[in-house]
């Protein structure tokens, strides 16, 4: 989500909405924020970031580590993943980046967060990411992206 589309009045109305619509139960919604939303007023952030919570929704943040990453907003808000980005991910095997994605992980686990790796393209990166307990990725390594009605046949392999 943008901070413009949260900062709109009728924002939780229309995902409850949204949700009855569909009839989605609100555990499958997991809603992403990027760092740049914490930016804003973070007193109305968190009132939302509670509000969907309460709905059920899960909130990810994503492309952790991507800007100015702000470990104590992971304490203060109740987000349920942390999705690495990818700009950390792909040159994890080079230079000082293991040791940024290694402490991303641990500080992610030891929160009680599920960690995903962003931008995973080779099985060493896997490899990597599995010694350091991070068993969630997402990455050309297992599919470029998908339109929805790819979906099933790629998920049961037909």
């Amino acid at each position: 989500m943008s901070p413009i589309e949260l900062e709109q009045n009728d924002f939780l109305a229309n995902v409850h909405t949204i949700l009855e619509k569909t009839g989605l139960p609100p555990h499958y919604l997991e809603i992403e924020l990027t760092e740049n939303v914490l930016m804003k007023n973070m007193e109305i952030l968190l009132k939302i970031l509670h509000d969907l919570e309460s709905m059920g929704i899960k909130l990810a943040m994503d492309d952790f580590g991507s800007g100015f990453s702000n470990f104590r907003y992971l304490s203060e808000l109740p987000i349920h993943t942390l999705k690495i980005d990818c700009s950390l991910t792909s040159q994890v095997l080079i230079g000082r980046d293991a040791v940024i994605v290694t402490s991303i992980i641990k500080i992610g686990h030891s929160l009680g967060l599920e960690v995903v790796a962003e931008g995973v393209e080779t099985a060493e990166v896997i490899e990597f990411l599995r010694e350091n307990d991070c068993h969630t990725v997402q990455g050309y390594y297992f599919s470029k992206p998908l339109e929805f009605y790819q979906v099933p046949e790629f998920v049961l392999g037909n």
